[in-house]
């Protein structure tokens, strides 16, 4: 008994003397796209690593696949890692694809990683402003539309100063799309005007040109002096040119 308790011991230590002992390694797999949206018929890029702790696992056998909104899978590819662990590969969507949030996955062994991006469509927005050159205290028209012709959509315009300070305006768009807005500028010199919308599930965010308008002097009659519009001051003095020729006239008949 004792025997075999003896060959037991150094059976256990001999095995731990001979085996030898692996330090813990950790392999992660990230991936990525080009960009966090896209439009249909865009080309979409995906790059990834696999790594073992730091060290880049080389000619690593990577699956991607790549699943639309409802789950089912768009596009799926089988990739080899470069000697410095990076795998890569693309592919074009549809013309037809529909929009919503799509999802990457990238798969070595037991390590997945994911990451999303979204398909909406494009957008423009339009802008017009008359007139283009007008006085001091009238008004110009802003208008414009989205495209496609979207209802109830919020319009930012931002006006912009000749000091370049900016005042910002909301509005809504109608059944057609389409924005108007009167505003009445508040300082001479050239102004700017451009439009914008945030976007939504659907639609990719547009910015449209910039328009300018140009802010005179009014007219003299239409000026003030010290607070006193001068067509005021002007009556008063043709009143008095007036009076004047009157009194004239007058004392030259008698005169006469």
């Amino acid at each position: 008994m004792k025997s075999f308790n003896f060959f037991l011991f150094l059976s256990l230590i001999l095995s731990l003397i001979l085996v030898p002992t692996f330090s813990s390694h950790t392999v992660s797999v990230t991936v990525s796209t080009d960009k966090p949206t896209y439009t249909p018929s865009e080309v979409v890029k995906v790059t990834g690593r696999v790594m073992n702790d730091s060290i880049p696992v080389p000619t690593a056998e990577i699956g991607v696949e790549v699943d639309k909104p409802d789950g089912s899978p768009i596009f799926v590819d089988q990739l080899i890692a470069g000697s410095d662990g990076y795998f890569q590969s693309q592919f074009r969507l549809s013309s037809g694809v529909p929009t919503g949030r799509y999802t990457i996955y990238a798969t070595y062994g037991g390590v997945r990683a994911i990451e999303t991006f979204k398909v909406k469509y494009s957008s423009s927005i339009s802008i017009f402003v008359f007139p283009s050159s007008i006085a001091l205290g009238s008004s110009i028209t802003v208008s414009g539309g989205i495209s496609p012709s979207l209802e109830g959509v919020k319009v930012i315009l931002v006006y912009t100063r000749p000091d370049g300070s900016d005042v910002t305006r909301s509005i809504t768009t109608n059944s057609t799309g389409h924005y108007k807005d009167v505003f009445e500028p508040d300082i001479i010199g050239e102004w700017t005007v451009k439009a914008n919308w945030a976007g939504d599930e659907d639609y990719i965010a547009s910015e449209s040109s910039i328009a300018k308008v140009h802010i005179t002097k009014p007219p003299l009659w239409e000026q003030e002096i010290a607070g006193v519009e001068v067509k005021y001051w002007l009556v008063l003095a043709i009143a008095t040119v007036i009076a004047g020729m009157i009194a004239v006239l007058v004392v030259l008949k008698k005169k006469i």
